[in-house]
């Protein structure tokens, strides 16, 4: 009888091996198992390729010499040979070998396996199920739940007002820009703080002011320095010598004819309008641009046609009295936006801040024009430097905890700290002085009182700290839960809070 024959590898599981079961056409299957490796194929398995192998009409068989294998497929009834060739020689059962079963069923491994679990699990006694005996062992687990809930579950905190006096102490500071940690000499970082602000302000202004109206006019003499013509182009600047001078323009192209000293005279007008550009003769004496080295420029005649008119607009003390006011709002201003920006203990040192660079600066109307009312816009970037609280706060503490009389210690309170004396020396470094203070009382032992009332009613804990612990004013106590009426017995359950 034909006979497939599959080996099995040893990845496979129980769902490669049924596939491979699948395609199988002959009435025998013959499972080989590797002689070295392990296979994850459970007894269930096996079981689960039998019952696969019968739905396919063919019989399943097993080649291993695995001692616990051949066990399992001897339970359930599958011939198992030595070899592939014994197997397709020898007769296969038509069912499983009974007298194997009945060897099976025989052998101490599989008795009565109910009746080991009943023999194993102990029998309670029957005085456990009575009624009184649930309700009583119920009260008991209810009363050591509330006890161990006393016990741990309450907490208090105590506050006494002992009197107190107030230490004080003066630390001078130094706060520099490039610092980056305390210094046990004195020394604190101070880190800068930039805010930009834009503010607009407008004034009426009634003074009378010249304001430019029309251009002046002239004519320039071009003398040629070189022996060929040169060309003079429409636009050419000419000025007058001096820190301000005054600007001009040609009004139109000409030509200086070839020869040294040859001239030739062209019409300008100034660039700005207004009496200002009303020169005497030969004030002009400048050219812009590289034709200044091949010609010299002067004006035979006075330049004339400049005028102002007399309007109502500001002032230059009026423009500088707004921009003053302006900056003195936008100061108050750049205080507060940085007061805002630091933290709440850190200190801002007032003194430091001042402008960093004006960003934009507009007056409408612009100088030299009336007009009225005057408004000016300004955008400026403001620079200070400020002091952390923590480092401020762990200089104080240091020093305050150094000079502390003995026999006193500290209350819960936090310290207290000014900055005063505020100098800024030529390198940019900035010498103050820390103004600290705390209140301390004479030294009281917490532990030893939250000994005394663990407990106790809260009525007796005020009365004994009245008298033990007299104060400036009378002791409180605040219990969690509200409603329990003692204190709690474990002493670290009781905090004690100086104030």
């Amino acid at each position: 009888m034909k006979t497939k024959i599959i080996t099995i590898e040893t990845h496979d599981n129980l769902i490669s091996v049924r596939d491979k079961l699948s395609w199988a056409k002959t009435p025998r299957i013959l499972l080989v198992w590797p002689k070295f490796e392990v296979v994850t194929l459970r007894y269930i398995d096996l079981k689960v390729l039998q019952r696969h192998a019968v739905s396919l009409g063919a019989q399943l068989g097993l080649v291993t010499r695995r001692q616990d294998v051949r066990r399992e497929a001897l339970d359930l009834g599958i011939p198992v040979y030595e070899s592939a060739g014994a197997a397709q020689r020898g007769s296969w059962p038509e069912h499983a070998p009974k007298k194997r079963i009945d060897e099976r069923i025989k052998h101490p491994r599989y008795n009565d396996l109910r009746k080991l679990k009943e023999r194993s699990i102990p029998i309670e006694g029957s005085w456990r199920a009575l009624p009184a005996v649930r309700v009583f062992s119920f009260g008991m687990a209810v009363i050591a739940i509330l006890v161990l809930a006393a016990i741990f579950v309450p907490r208090a905190e105590i506050s006494i007002y002992p009197q107190t006096q107030i230490q004080r102490i003066e630390i001078p500071l130094v706060a520099k820009p490039e610092l980056k940690s305390l210094s046990l000499t004195g020394e604190i970082p101070a880190h800068i703080l930039i805010v930009e602000l834009s503010s607009e302000k407008t004034v009426d202004v009634n003074h009378t002011i010249s304001t430019p109206e029309s251009k002046s006019v002239g004519k320039a003499q071009f003398t040629n320095l070189t022996q060929t013509e040169v060309e003079i182009p429409a636009g050419t600047i000419v000025r007058t010598l001096g820190d301000q001078p005054l600007r001009y323009q040609t009004m139109h192209a000409t030509l200086i004819p070839a020869g040294l000293d040859e001239i030739v005279e062209v019409p300008f007008e100034a660039l700005s309008p207004g009496a200002q550009a009303n020169v005497g003769s030969d004030a002009i004496q400048g050219i812009e641009g590289s034709l200044s080295l091949s010609a010299t420029v002067t004006n035979p005649e006075p330049t004339q046609g400049g005028t102002d008119i007399q309007a109502v607009g500001a002032s230059l003390e009026d423009r500088e009295a707004l921009r003053k006011s302006l900056l003195e709002e936008m100061q108050e201003h750049a205080i507060e936006e940085m007061k805002k920006e630091v933290g709440s203990g850190d200190q801002l040192l007032e003194q430091t801040i001042g402008i960093k660079a004006v960003l934009q600066e507009e007056f409408d109307p612009p100088a030299g024009r009336a007009g009225s009312p005057l408004t000016l816009s300004l955008r400026v970037s403001y620079s200070g430097f400020y002091l952390l609280g923590d480092d401020l706060q762990n200089f104080a503490v240091s020093a305050l905890n150094i000079s502390q009389p003995p026999g006193y210690t500290s209350t819960d309170q936090p310290v207290q700290f000014t900055t005063i004396n505020l100098q800024t020396d030529e390198l940019g470094f900035f010498h103050l002085r820390l103004d600290a203070s705390r209140n301390i009382v004479g030294d009281i032992d917490k532990l030893a009182i939250a000994e005394s009332v663990r407990g106790r009613s809260v009525d007796e804990v005020r009365t004994l700290l009245a008298v033990g612990w007299g104060g400036r004013i009378p002791a409180e106590v605040d219990l969690v839960p509200g409603w329990w009426p003692w204190m709690p017995l474990i002493p670290f359950n009781v905090t004690v809070l100086l104030k």
